[in-house]
């Protein structure tokens, strides 16, 4: 049993996506159940958690097709949720871009530098993995994400850093684009929830 009005957290969903997005945001029912997921693990609702399968301690890996809805709801979550688990929203593209003109700096600030002020730890949300680019610095590819989610991993361990991710590939995609050992990490620090392949783009709505 669960604490929580689920149905009364939904429609703060959309009222807020209402406001995000235009009066046209709703939320579809074949999206509803990745989405109550969600709503578990940003209630803290451990009953329903436990049920779900979720682990309430790692971040989430948000996984679906094209054009689904999962940087919005992820940053319709951010602005509603509990003050203690807000995140910032990072288009991985844009980190990509950062390390070309930056180099190791861009990884420090996702990484070792992840801490606030107060020395809590920061967490994020590295929107679109996937569709960054190995950008090149000084002339040598490098994959700034891979190693900003090694370094995070261990943040993760040591410091109980939460770090969430959106996606739009499949497993076996990302295990070919940052490697079986990065992938392994993967499933230590994220739940993966997905929006079934058939969901909608809502872009062409």
């Amino acid at each position: 049993m669960t604490r929580y009005d689920y149905d009364d957290a939904l429609r703060a969903v959309v009222k807020y996506g209402k406001q995000l997005y235009g009066p046209k945001f709703r939320i579809f029912e074949e999206d509803r159940a990745p989405i109550m997921k969600l709503m578990c693990w940003f209630l803290r609702d451990d009953a329903v958690a436990q049920v779900e399968d979720i682990d309430l301690d790692k971040g989430i890996l948000l996984a679906g097709p094209v054009g689904c809805g999962k940087s919005a709801v992820m940053k319709i979550l951010s602005c509603i949720c509990q003050p203690a688990w807000t995140f910032t929203i990072k288009p991985s593209p844009e980190v990509a871009h950062e390390f070309a003109e930056q180099g190791y700096k861009a990884i420090d600030r996702y990484a070792v530098k992840a801490f606030c002020l107060n020395q809590h730890p920061r967490a994020i949300c590295f929107d679109d993995l996937g569709g960054e680019s190995n950008i090149p610095h000084y002339g040598m590819h490098y994959n700034a994400l891979a190693e900003i989610l090694s370094f995070r991993y261990n943040l993760f361990v040591d410091d109980k850093v939460i770090t969430h991710i959106t996606t739009n590939l499949n497993s076996t995609e990302l295990e070919e684009r940052y490697g079986p050992r990065l992938r392994s990490r993967m499933k230590q620090m994220f739940n993966l929830i997905a929006f079934h392949k058939t969901s909608r783009d809502k872009r062409r709505l």
